[in-house]
Order: C-alpha cells, then sequence, then structure tokens
C-alpha cells in the first residue's frame, strides 16, 4: 500500500472493532468489511488506527531527508560517509543521492529549508561541482522512546496484531517480524518471546 493509500484510508475510517462472533468489522467511508484476524502494519500512521482500537503507543515521525544530483550519478561507485557530518552520498540510477540528519516533526510533507541547506553545503564540501539539487525528499519512520518495535497482539483485542515501529530499518526487520505475527497467529507460539515488544510496556 502507497504512503498515500495508506494515509487516505486512515482518514476515511470511520471504526474497527469486534463483532458477537469475533470477527475484526473495518468499516470505512466507502466500504465495510469483516476479517477472522488484522495485522496493523502501517509504520508511522499506525497510531491514527489504534485510536479506533483502544491502545495507545508513543509513536512519532522521525523525518529523514535527501537530495538528488542527476549530474553526480557517476561520480562515486558505493556508498560513502561523511561521519562527521552525519551525511551519506549513495550512487543511484537517477543519481547521487545525498542522504542524512533526522528531526521529530509533524507528520506532512512540508520540508525543513534548514536540513535541505546543511545537505546542499555538506554534497558542495565533498563534491565541488555539484548543482542544486534537482530533487529532495522527506519520508517518515516509525519511532518510539524505546526504540524497539511494536510486536504482538492488542490487549484490547487478541484478534488484532500490531507489527509496526521498525524505525529506521523496518526494511531489514520487516521479514522476521512478520514471520513471528505469522507464527502468532498460525500457531500461538514464536520463535522468541514477543513479551518485551508488546504494546502493553507503555503505560499511557
Amino acid at each position: 500500500m502507497s504512503e498515500n493509500h495508506c494515509f487516505s484510508y486512515i482518514c476515511d475510517l470511520e471504526f474497527i472493532k469486534k463483532t458477537e462472533t469475533n470477527q475484526i468489522n473495518i468499516k470505512t467511508n466507502s466500504e465495510e468489511t469483516l476479517h477472522d484476524r488484522v495485522v496493523i502494519t502501517s509504520g508511522v500512521w499506525s497510531n491514527d488506527l489504534l485510536k479506533h482500537i483502544g491502545d495507545k503507543v508513543p509513536l512519532e515521525a522521525e523525518r529523514g531527508y535527501h537530495l538528488v544530483n542527476p549530474e553526480l550519478k557517476n561520480i562515486v561507485k558505493r556508498p560513502i560517509s561523511w561521519q562527521e557530518r552525519g551525511t551519506y552520498f549513495t550512487p543511484m540510477s537517477d543519481g547521487l543521492r545525498t542522504g542524512g540528519i533526522v528531526e521529530f516533526g509533524a507528520l506532512n510533507e512540508t520540508k525543513n529549508e534548514r536540513v535541505l541547506n546543511f545537505l546542499n553545503r555538506a554534497l558542495k564540501e565533498v563534491f565541488p561541482s555539484a548543482d542544486l539539487p534537482q530533487k529532495t525528499w522527506v519520508g517518515f519512520r516509525p519511532s518510539v522512546p524505546d526504540s524497539l518495535p511494536v510486536i504482538g497482539q492488542s490487549p484490547k483485542n487478541p484478534y488484532i496484531y500490531y507489527n509496526f515501529g521498525h524505525q529506521h530499518i523496518g526494511w531489514s526487520l520487516g521479514g522476521i517480524s512478520g514471520k513471528l505475527v505469522a507464527q502468532l497467529i498460525c500457531a500461538n507460539n514464536t520463535d522468541i518471546d514477543l513479551s518485551p515488544y508488546s504494546v502493553k510496556r507503555f503505560k499511557l
């Protein structure tokens, strides 16, 4: 599901509730569906879904930035970093990507120009021939204070499962955490103890 579709779906959501037959009824502005099990895996948008369930997580958007410079497409052959500036330069198919810097901020696409200017200055110091970036981007990482993902059943509804909050490494941890949730649903037994990742660790 794309970010736009995910955001639209959450905005249109009217309720998520358990029926008398222990199914999950999900109703949006456009449709109403029944499910035996539901897994919430909506990244930083997950909190908007949890409001309909009754669970609370101190989940925030950790905003990451990057620039793309097509004219530097072949200037390096592998990713490099400037550790003192926390900046990374990665060759991509559409140019050189300059990434780095994160901030906790609003869940919208308004970019912080000070961050973009910082990245551009770092880029120019390493690659003086760089033009102004042709493309800029900001993304939202789902982050919680203890840096652990939320994985497991909802204490409010045992037919709803959570799998979000992986921060910077969702692509890396998505496979194993997805396997753990599948084990929990299908066998009620997992390869590791999931209690440290339970939503119940938050006393809100």
